[in-house]
């Protein structure tokens, strides 16, 4: 089954090409991040920033995403061994000062956590962003023959990495997102938005697709391609 690209792809070269035949091909795309030594391990580490964006901020928003956040790591490692495959280890107990020196890319530094943890590869986690952002905002007719207004949302996770191999270092920006839910506005009030701790599933769902997409830059991926015959 053709997925929503593939079918995107699909509809184009139909109008372009009427009802000629298509002969469908698939070709190989490497991946972004080649692995250049797959018997040592990948370090992961998480500096610990997390954050709410799109809506107003609270502590209790904070500590839903906080509590999501935890778990990428553990499900990080996890899938990496499964989907690439290669080994990942979870740098722990590493100190402020530590965390500061790799964020500015200190040599030293690197040399001894990749000797410490038989390493080849640093994945940097340096921040999360999560929660619910307001796409639009609608005015409907009402069967009373008013309008309202219909406030409509995404649940998206966002994460900050920089990732080191080979003396290089690739700053990555990964975002999920997809519809949520949609609210009515109150005439004169703003619409209050999904609530964290009520959606921490959804939350939880777009976490689990951050992974995959983190883990996906290490490996090669299939596109179709159509050509007339």
């Amino acid at each position: 089954m053709l997925n929503l690209k593939q079918w995107l792809s699909f509809v184009t070269f139909m109008v372009l090409f009427g009802c000629k035949p298509l002969l469908v091909s698939y070709k190989t795309i490497p991946p972004q991040i080649p692995i250049k030594d797959s018997t040592r391990s990948v370090l992961l580490i998480e500096t610990g920033n997390v954050h709410t964006l799109g809506l107003a901020i609270t502590k209790k928003r904070e500590q839903v995403v906080t509590d999501v956040a935890k778990n990428y790591l553990p499900l990080l490692q996890e899938q990496l061994g499964q989907r690439v495959p290669i080994k990942a280890v979870i740098g722990d107990s590493l100190t402020l000062e530590t965390y500061e020196h790799l964020l500015n890319h200190d040599e030293n530094t690197i040399a001894r956590l990749l000797r410490q943890y038989n390493a080849s590869i640093i994945i940097l986690l340096k921040q999360f962003n999560a929660g619910f952002s307001q796409d639009r905002i609608e005015k409907t007719k009402t069967s009373s023959g008013g309008t309202e207004k219909i406030a409509y949302y995404s649940v998206f996770f966002e994460s900050g990495a920089s990732i080191y191999q080979s003396n290089e270092w690739f700053d990555k920006v990964i975002e999920v997102h997809r519809p949520h839910s949609s609210r009515a506005i109150m005439s004169g009030l703003l619409a209050r938005g999904p609530g964290y701790e009520a959606n921490k599933q959804d939350i939880s769902d777009m976490m689990k697709e951050n992974v995959a997409r983190l883990c996906e830059l290490f490996l090669s991926t299939r596109e179709t391609v159509y050509t007339k015959q």
